[in-house]
């Protein structure tokens, strides 16, 4: 929300608890600068910004984050969330009017399972008719998974007629088992497959992912720049249930919400001795320069100090929790979301405070069920709660098998357990070997036909051991070759 007082004369912003779609501000002599894209200030301001900020690269090398409201662009910063931003008199002054830690620390499991359900049903269902007030302009995912399923289940018949769509390779079970959704309740279902024609324009919106990314967004998200610019055509809205399941089951993978590095900083009793690890292997792999990295070492790690999200004396279970919603999820969702809003809005009923505030009121999350390690068993009865929340609303929903590989519905009675685990033998290894798709050959000839042009940002990576590692190293690969493509893009230079 951006306020101007004409009297005053002073401007004020002001950031939403989470800030899922970030601003950034940068001041000049007498004017103050802000935008949704980072790359804007670059192209478009009268104002020099072109210097790369080389400790937010460094950063982000690291830890797939940057850790304080710096950005890439040397004196561009990002708004932090939930506050105030006033500028008066060619002076910016912020001041947070909500804190995560103070609403989430004291939260415990209130509810009764039976009520809990009640509570979370009404309140999801209140939040899609709110995010809804246009279905007629909304595609609808319909994946192989449980949270569009569930969103499925809550609307209960409403916008049957609607345009429901997955996308993935010819075969995927993403498509298979959402295809079978769409049969038994008779829905409008358009599978976008990722087939040849993917491949031929793979290029082109891999570009495209990376511009709009503000160096964030890889180039294997040329994936969702298919799909979007093709429901573009006749939506401006997609409704999505991200980010619902990373609330209830355990966070055991490290997924786009938290990197290696991070998570070894929060399971840490000894930041400066982890830090010192962490630093140790990235000079021993080399990804980045070397000598820069000794220049910068200390400011990192005073950086990292003054994280609260990771600098702090809660218990593991709460410690990551704060770190996945408060910072792990605007760090996903500036990935996600900045891929897709070129052609579309992402409609998310699950990421609304109100709904985490209740969810911490039953026994559903996993930070109740704490657990480092992955354990199937307990995995299963966080998966429960998708599938109660299908049988309340729509029973036939629960007996189509989903990409976890069995039947929602044998979660609900303890009878089922040896259908679901016969199921589960069968299933398991045919979605894995069939996947959503593969672009592994599709981003290593993109970046084939780019690395001439990178090889000013030799003195920031080390392209030859970048690629070298390829395709064991593709995460990696991924994340730096494409933020010195959108450098290049955006002609940025060294200091």
């Amino acid at each position: 929300m951006i306020i101007y007082n004409f009297k005053t004369t002073s401007l004020d912003i002001f950031t939403d608890e989470l800030n899922l779609r970030t601003v950034h501000y940068a001041q000049t002599e007498d004017k103050l600068l802000i935008s949704n894209s980072v790359s804007a200030f670059v192209k478009y301001s009268q104002k020099d910004f072109s210097t790369i900020n080389t400790k937010a690269i460094l950063e982000y090398a690291l830890f797939d984050f940057v850790l304080t409201d710096e950005t890439f662009i040397k004196n561009v910063h990002t708004i932090p969330p939930a506050v105030q931003l006033k500028y008066l008199d060619n002076q910016v002054e912020i001041s947070q009017y909500w804190d995560i830690f103070n609403t989430f620390k004291n939260s415990k499991p209130e509810l009764p399972k039976e009520a809990a359900y009640k509570k979370i049903n009404q309140l999801l269902k209140k939040n899609l008719d709110a995010y809804l007030s246009e279905p007629e302009k909304t595609a609808f995912a319909l994946t192989g998974g449980y949270d569009s399923r569930t969103n499925l289940a809550l609307l209960n018949g409403k916008h049957s007629s609607g345009y429901y769509y997955s996308y993935g390779v010819k075969g995927s079970y993403d498509i298979k088992f959402a295809q079978k959704v769409a049969r038994k309740l008779k829905l409008n279902f358009h599978p976008i497959i990722l087939d040849n024609r993917f491949a031929d324009n793979f290029p082109e919106n891999a570009l495209t992912a990376i511009n709009v990314g503000d160096g964030m967004v890889e180039m294997s998200r040329a994936n969702y720049i298919h799909a979007f610019k093709n429901l573009a055509v006749d939506f401006d809205y997609i409704l999505t249930g991200l980010f619902g399941s990373e609330l209830i089951k355990r966070p055991t993978s490290l997924g786009g919400y938290i990197d290696k590095n991070i998570q070894s900083l929060l399971f840490s009793d000894n930041i400066d001795e982890t830090y010192r690890e962490i630093i140790e292997k990235a000079l021993d792999t080399a990804c980045i320069n070397t000598e820069l990295l000794k220049v910068y070492e200390k400011d990192i790690l005073n950086d990292l100090k003054s994280n609260p999200y990771i600098n702090n004396r809660y218990p593991d279970a709460k410690k990551y929790f704060f770190y996945m919603v408060g910072w792990g999820m605007r760090k996903y969702f500036m990935k996600e979301i900045k891929a897709e809003r070129l052609f579309v809005e992402n409609l998310h009923p699950y990421m609304d405070i109100e709904f985490i505030e209740l969810l911490l009121k039953t026994p559903f999350p996993w930070i109740y069920n704490w657990g480092r390690k992955k354990n199937l068993l307990d995995n299963l009865k966080i998966h429960k709660f998708y599938a109660q929340l299908m049988q309340m609303n729509n029973k036939k929903l629960t007996n189509i098998p989903t990409t976890h590989a069995y039947k929602p519905k044998y979660l609900l009675n303890k009878m089922y357990l040896p259908l679901l685990i016969a199921q589960y033998a069968f299933l398991r290894r045919k979605i894995k070997k069939v996947g959503i798709f593969n672009n592994t050959e599709l981003m290593h000839k993109f970046y084939t036909q780019r690395k001439n042009e990178l090889d000013e940002y030799n003195i920031l990576f080390h392209n030859d051991k970048i690629t070298a590692e390829f395709p064991h190293g593709i995460k990696e690969f991924n994340k730096l070759i494409s933020l010195q493509i959108w450098m290049k893009e955006n002609k940025l230079r060294l200091a």
